[in-house]
């Protein structure tokens, strides 16, 4: 096993790619060495921010190995939000949600006063199993260390507090890899041969960062072996994701387009037979006849602008608002209407999606504004209850179940291998929308953020570009379950026909 004992004290001020991979970059930070140092900025002021650098050497599993880096961190951070760190970040071979890291950090999340202070925390799969932290520390100038024991599978966390006048370490904290050992441990599944992979970060949470206040020197190994390539393992497979249709506690997005025909609920009773449609932005068309009723052209095929359907308080409203002139059996006739009504599950004396046994007959409830003329004589209605049994089937045009298909994959980008991720959806009313393919980064502490918008409708001939529909995933953590990745944690927020929700992404996948 060639060893690759190496060390990078950044005087150079350019990145030397024998000793240092690819960057991973999420959002806006970036790592630049120069004035003898490896900083860490972001100009967001927003976002969550982070850059990893890869150490191209790799650290046994089965002999010892130390690794050591300098830092500095003079940022000024205010609540309740922003916070950073520097550090080092180890990661396993065979789980990319499996890692350790060790940082300096500067926080103010929760509010009250900023704090500094050494913190050191390990994931197996997705789940920490624990950390140590120094609480708040006067220092802003120090150095980290991680020293490995192949043996005992043991690693050990360390600190100087000043190292300019020599490396004096600090204990922090143990952690056992292989289910036992040190203050915390757990199950890393790793096998004799295998060998870590390890990164130097900066990370930031809405906040800018300007050059010089975040920064790493006089990095240094010892232990490390020649890399034998590759890059840290990243979740990849084909993810179905489904709205469930029983649970009511879940925001629905309703669609409405289909057919309808009965008799009105007000008088005069009269039949009608209408196609509904209801387009991307949740607005509502329909065309069809009502008896006895024709438009200002003498014309009995009506077309109507009916409102929309959008989502309030986590459930999908009709909100009606139509006009009409024309007449009705002969006599002049004009209207204009608008109303509200929450298209409410059964259960909850609203109205029924489903056709399961059991299930009353569908009901439409809520309040209606209406004035108009029949026959030149006025009539008028303001905020008035209105409750309608709809007739037999039109509740088998009111769908509400969509699909997500998720699919993430190794590729080679640029000459460069990378992750990239693409989506189909289907909406309620059959519509298939293709999401383009996109590079993406898995953080192990923080999954996948994916958004996807501007899908290609490719139901209609000639495709389209949607640009009313998204959905995005954030925080999407997976776990290895046997030889397939199992997404854990994440939450899905999704727009389209006009309506919206924000959910826990584990409702969404299938028992």
């Amino acid at each position: 096993m060639a060893r690759a004992d190496g060390s990078d004290d950044f005087n150079d001020n350019s990145k030397d790619p024998a000793k240092w991979g690819p960057d991973s970059v999420v959002g806006q930070g970036v790592l630049t060495e120069t004035a003898g140092v490896l900083r860490y900025t972001s100009s967001s002021g927003t976002t969550e921010d982070s850059v990893n650098r890869l150490w191209k050497g790799r650290f046994p599993y089965n002999t010892d190995w130390a690794v050591q880096v300098d830092f500095h961190n003079s940022t000024t951070v205010a609540g309740p939000l922003q916070v950073n760190a520097v550090g080092i970040n180890l990661r396993s071979p065979t789980s990319a949600t499996t890692y350790l890291f060790h940082e300096f950090y500067n926080s103010a999340i929760g509010g009250g006063p900023a704090r500094a202070g050494i913190y050191a925390n390990m994931g197996v799969n997705g789940t920490s199993v624990g950390g140590e932290d120094t609480g708040g520390v006067a220092f802003t100038t120090g150095a980290l260390r991680l020293s490995y024991n192949g043996t005992s599978h043991v690693l050990t966390c360390f600190y100087d507090e000043d190292p300019s006048d020599g490396y004096q370490w600090l204990y922090l904290s143990s952690f056992g890899l292989a289910g036992s050992g040190g203050t915390y441990n757990g199950n890393w599944g790793m096998d004799p041969s295998d060998k870590f992979f390890l990164s130097v970060f900066g990370y930031s949470v809405a906040m800018s960062v300007p050059a010089g206040q975040m920064q790493l020197d006089n990095f240094s190994e010892t232990g490390g072996v020649a890399s034998s390539g590759g890059t840290p393992p990243a979740p990849t497979g084909s993810f179905p994701f489904a709205f469930p249709s029983n649970n009511e506690l879940l925001t629905r997005i309703l669609s409405l387009t289909g057919n309808y025909q009965g008799v009105s609920p007000v008088v005069p009773q009269r039949a009608y037979d209408f196609d509904v449609a209801q387009d991307e932005s949740g607005k509502i068309m329909s065309m069809g006849t009502v008896s006895g009723v024709q438009d200002g052209s003498g014309n009995g095929d009506l077309a109507l602008n009916l409102g929309q359907v959008r989502t309030v308080n986590g459930e999908p409203v009709a909100e009606v608002k139509s006009s009409f002139s024309g007449s009705a059996d002969g006599m002049d006739a004009s209207f204009k209407s608008s109303g509200s009504f929450p298209l409410e599950p059964a259960a909850a004396n609203g109205f029924a999606i489903t056709t399961r046994n059991g299930v009353p007959p569908l009901e439409v409830a809520g309040t209606a504004t209406y004035s108009g003329k029949a026959n030149g004589i006025p009539f008028s209605g303001k905020n008035e209850p209105l409750a309608f049994e709809a007739p037999p089937g039109t509740e088998n045009n009111v769908k509400q179940d969509w699909s997500l298909q998720l699919d993430i994959s190794r590729k080679v980008v640029r000459g460069k291998e990378s992750t990239v991720a693409s989506a189909t959806l289907v909406l309620p009313d059959g519509t298939t929308l293709q999401f383009p393919e996109k590079t993406v980064k898995y953080s192990a502490t923080k999954g996948y953020n994916l958004a996807f918008k501007k899908g290609t409708n490719v139901t209609v001939v000639p495709n389209v570009v949607d640009a009313k529909t998204s959905v995005s995933l954030k925080g999407l953590i997976f776990e290895v379950q046997g030889s397939d990745w199992v997404p854990t944690a994440g939450t899905i927020t999704y727009s389209f026909l006009g309506q919206k929700g924000v959910e826990d992404l584990t409702d969404f996948l299938a028992p």
